[in-house]
């Protein structure tokens, strides 16, 4: 009995020795865990307020105390700095770029986009316990993603009054004025061709034509012929601008599709020659003013526009009043009656896509909102955005001038054909016209006056914030 006791003294003291062993262990790893858990944490705080300086010194610059700018990049390392990643490789680095350079590592959506900055910290972490198991060190690696979008607000169309989107080659042109017209411009740069290529661009070329303003294009060929030629003293340039972006979507603008698209059918209300009108219509002048009938449409969703002569619900009359506010066309317009009267202050008419307007008869006086979302716009045309684009099978849109006309404001109309034709008057807009292909002709005198602030504005302001 006693031999067997002895043969079982000391195994306490082994179970304890490697129950120490084993506490010590997991005390290192609760410690050498901790810190470099905290130092995960610290690193991830510091590359997202390193990533959003950054960004922030991309939109809005910084200058030295002697006006030199101060390089995004290094303000983005500063910030790092101060929060103890110094980068000086032995005990961090840190890497800042642009999320369109080739040395970033950017995941999506965020791969090959300049909007983006990124700050990568790779800190190494000194160790406590993992030393006794030959682990000095251990590496941290954290990264932030910032955006950094700087300010695109500004005019459209590089504050052009007429603009041809089109930057392939149209026939017969991108740009033509023909007839008798005359095209004058006050205000703004003048006309715009967004083509680059030689081959096509701006042509008037005719005996009776006249262009007085100036001509620019991204490079394409501006052709002046006959009377174009000899009555031109302004400047044409080839190549004087930069070409402006082509697809162009409404988001582009800053804009939304109007929440009319998606309302209820819009609404109208006939009113007696001799009726009290109400006050949002009381100011309008139009002749026949208080001895005609009238119908005053109220923003909303129009299957057609101007709603059917005839409608199941209520006849029209010939007179129409355009409360302000957004009407969304899901449909074309049109404009073809001789005795046809529209008058609209403030408004905003947004024509789905795949769908034109054609104002070719009757009186039409309408200007667009002076605030809120749709400032400045008049007409909107939305583009396709499907496969392939409208663009490739534009629409055609058309203006008749008429000296009784009056449209004030921007018609955004970038996949539409656009056609103006005169008539022997002088008529004038105080209008932007954009759209794909433009054609002035007729006998008429066209005046475009370029005033900034009756006009739509591209509403793209800077914008940063930590995305990842």
């Amino acid at each position: 009995m006693k031999a067997h006791l002895s043969s079982e003294r000391g195994q306490v003291l082994i179970i304890v020795t490697l129950a120490i062993i084993g506490l010590v262990g997991i005390t290192g790893l609760a410690i050498d865990g901790s810190v470099i858990l905290a130092d995960r944490r610290h690193a991830q705080n510091a590359a997202d307020t390193s990533a959003l300086a950054g960004a922030l010194a991309k939109v809005k610059p910084q200058y030295a105390e002697d006006g030199t700018l101060i390089p995004w990049d290094l303000v983005a390392r500063w910030r790092a700095d101060s929060n103890g990643y110094t980068g000086d490789v032995v005990n961090n680095e840190v890497e800042v770029y642009t999320c369109d350079d080739p040395s970033s590592s950017c995941p999506a959506p965020y791969t090959g986009d300049e909007d983006y900055v990124q700050v990568i910290i790779t800190s190494h972490v000194g160790t406590f316990f993992a030393r006794v198991l030959g682990i000095p060190t251990l590496t941290n690696r954290v990264q932030a993603v910032a955006l950094s979008h700087e300010d695109g607000s500004g005019p459209l169309g590089h504050g052009n009054s007429i603009v041809s989107y089109a930057i392939d080659c149209e026939s017969p042109d991108n740009f033509i004025v023909e007839g008798t017209t005359q095209v004058i411009v006050n205000g703004g740069s003048g006309l715009f061709v967004n083509a680059a290529n030689p081959a096509c661009g701006f042509k008037c070329e005719t005996n009776g034509a006249l262009v007085d303003t100036d001509i620019t294009s991204a490079g394409g060929d501006i052709g002046l012929a006959n009377s174009c030629l000899d009555n031109y003293d302004d400047t044409a340039t080839e190549g004087g601008d930069t070409q402006l972006d082509f697809p162009v979507y409404v988001e582009d603008l800053g804009l939304d599709v109007p929440s009319e698209c998606t309302s209820p059918t819009g609404s109208y209300t006939n009113y007696a020659a001799d009726a009290t009108l109400p006050e949002t219509v009381a100011d309008y002048v139009f002749p026949g003013k208080g001895t005609e009938k009238v119908t005053v449409l109220h923003p909303g969703k129009y299957n057609q526009f101007p709603p059917p002569k005839d409608s199941p619900a209520l006849k029209l009359n010939d007179t129409m009043l355009m409360e302000p506010g957004v009407y969304c066309v899901s449909d074309v317009i049109r404009w073809n009656q001789d005795k046809f009267v529209l008058v609209g202050h403030g408004v905003t008419i947004f024509i789905r896509s795949g769908y034109d307007f054609q104002f070719s008869d009757g009186i039409v006086d309408i200007d667009a909102p002076d605030s809120g979302e749709y400032a400045g716009y008049l007409i909107i045309v939305e583009p396709e955005y499907g496969d392939p684009e409208l663009s490739e099978n534009p629409e055609a849109c058309v203006i008749n001038g008429d000296g009784d006309n009056n449209f004030t404001g921007t018609i955004f109309a970038p996949y539409c054909t656009c056609t103006l034709n005169g008539n022997g008057e002088t008529y004038a807009f105080n209008a932007q016209l954009l759209c794909y292909t433009v054609d002035i002709k007729g006998g008429g005198i066209v005046t475009f006056t370029y005033d900034q602030g009756v006009l739509g504005y591209i509403n793209d302001p800077p914008k940063t914030g930590v995305a990842k």
